[in-house]
């Protein structure tokens, strides 16, 4: 696959996966070409200022050989379609002849095809149906909210608010990325005749609720679940994602009847993504009260063996208790309901400069 930019209006930085570069108008640049078709899934992501909504797209790359990036002027932002009709092909087919050799060369961050490993229980029809959409690219920003986080929004609009004085309505056509809903004080989650074991001990919740009710019986749709929620808090500053990341870790470390090999593999998967993790997105995105029940408390912290060895590399202090409660930390809220409002992320990575 090719990626055709049409211009570039204002500075910018943008990135494919996890590389990302600085974009000037006063400089020519035509686009990205030799996409791998594997892994097949990948991610454009853009922010025009250190202030802007982060907001990009997720795609496969073997959807079409061609991809332009058309600028919005009015929305501002860069709006994808795909180069399919006979004629389009054959246009695009002469503008990469002629601008190929101005166009970036995909950028290889590593030689262990570490994208492969951040991205392989992702399927693509998880993310067309946590984005919302039916296409073939699957927008995400920074602003999008889960539907748990506008359900306690609504929750709390309606206690606060005198309802005699105004009806509220549940908003419908708001954009939301649809996760599955992981509610550990829910009625769900906590059996009657059993409450108590199932506030310490997730297992049931997860092996009869969580996995057959909305991934079909499969750890690996979870886990896919869990890397996809994980890029989108990284790639986005998406706080909800972030949320969501963090309910799954939760849910997997708190059940103690888990299958072993899965645990084992949630341990590798976890681990690799703690590797990538941006330093400066850890008092922001990181639970610290999450990470210290889950690694000194947890059924499963004895199983965790190479995110506790990273752990120890780059974020000693989740298990030194020396981690400050990030904005993350609602679980231990006098109101979980609470709507929260986080500070802006600023995005980082391998910059270049084009």
């Amino acid at each position: 696959m090719h990626i055709f930019f049409d211009s570039v209006p204002t500075h910018l930085i943008a990135g494919v996966d996890q590389a990302s570069f600085e974009l000037n108008a006063e400089k020519a640049f035509h686009g990205i070409k030799n996409v791998p078709s594997e892994p097949e899934l990948h991610v454009i992501h853009f922010q025009s200022s250190e202030n802007g909504v982060r907001y990009g797209y997720w795609f496969q790359s073997k959807s079409s050989d061609f991809v332009e990036l058309n600028y919005d002027a009015g929305q501002e932002i860069y709006v994808p379609r795909t180069l399919n009709k006979d004629e389009e092909r054959r246009d695009a087919e002469n503008k990469f002849g002629a601008l190929q050799a101005f166009m970036m060369p995909f950028p290889q961050i590593d030689e262990e095809n570490s994208w492969h490993e951040l991205t392989k229980y992702i399927k693509w029809r998880d993310v067309q149906y946590g984005a919302g959409c039916s296409g073939e690219f699957a927008y995400v920003d920074s602003s999008i909210t889960t539907s748990e986080e506008n359900l306690k929004l609504f929750k709390t609009l309606r206690r606060r608010v005198d309802t005699s004085k105004a009806d509220i309505v549940a908003p419908v056509s708001e954009a939301v990325l649809n996760y599955t809903p992981v509610v550990f004080k829910s009625l769900e989650a906590l059996r009657p005749d059993h409450k108590m074991e199932d506030f310490f001990d997730k297992s049931w919740y997860l092996s009869n609720i969580i996995l057959p009710k909305y991934h079909n019986s499969s750890m690996y749709s979870l886990l896919g679940e869990f890397q996809w929620a994980f890029l989108n808090a990284i790639f986005f500053g998406n706080y909800g994602s972030s949320l969501q990341w963090h309910n799954i870790i939760e849910l997997i470390c708190f059940s103690s009847k888990a299958n072993v090999q899965l645990v084992q593999t949630f341990d590798e998967t976890l681990s690799r993504q703690l590797r990538v993790f941006p330093e400066v997105y850890f008092d922001v995105l990181i639970s610290g009260s999450v990470w210290r029940k889950c690694l000194l408390e947890s059924p499963q912290k004895d199983q965790l063996s190479q995110t506790l060895k990273v752990i120890e590399e780059r974020f000693p202090e989740l298990i030194s208790g020396n981690a400050s409660d990030s904005e993350n930390d609602s679980t231990d809220s006098t109101d979980e309901d609470a709507p929260v409002i986080v500070e802006k992320i600023t995005y980082r990575g391998h910059l270049r400069s084009y």
